[in-house]
């Protein structure tokens, strides 16, 4: 996989996070059991719309070849990944969120590992 795969399935990953949030925000919550009182919907739905915003990022720049644009998109969705799987540690860690998160953990913790392995990669190229 190269750069331009990577950023497409953050792009597709992030759009329907982002969908599912702004558009069935009770579902989504009821994803992570969490309660969808209205306040609940309404933060849920605020997070899709960052979530849309980042992923319309990536998906316009998915194909740049500049390496420090590369960088920069790299570097926010590794930041992104890992502070997602601590914020959701520590929700759990609370009793918070059910279980079912933990699916959520080891997607983000493994695309938060493939992104800085792509980082590595690109900050090595001259």
């Amino acid at each position: 996989m190269n750069t331009k795969g990577l950023f497409t399935f953050a792009a597709v990953y992030g759009f329907l996070n982002a969908l599912g949030a702004l558009l069935n925000p009770q579902g989504f919550l009821g994803v992570f059991g969490l309660d969808a009182n209205p306040a609940a919907q309404l933060s849920a739905q605020y997070f899709g719309m960052a979530v849309l915003g980042a992923a319309v990022v990536t998906w316009v720049a998915r194909a740049t070849t500049d390496t420090t644009t590369q960088r920069a998109l790299l570097w926010g969705n590794v930041i992104t990944f890992a502070v997602g799987v601590m914020v959701n540690l520590w929700g759990m860690n609370q009793g918070l969120l059910g279980a079912r998160v933990w699916f959520f953990n080891g997607l983000d913790l493994t695309l938060g590992l493939v992104f800085a392995y792509f980082l590595y990669r690109v900050s090595r190229q001259k």
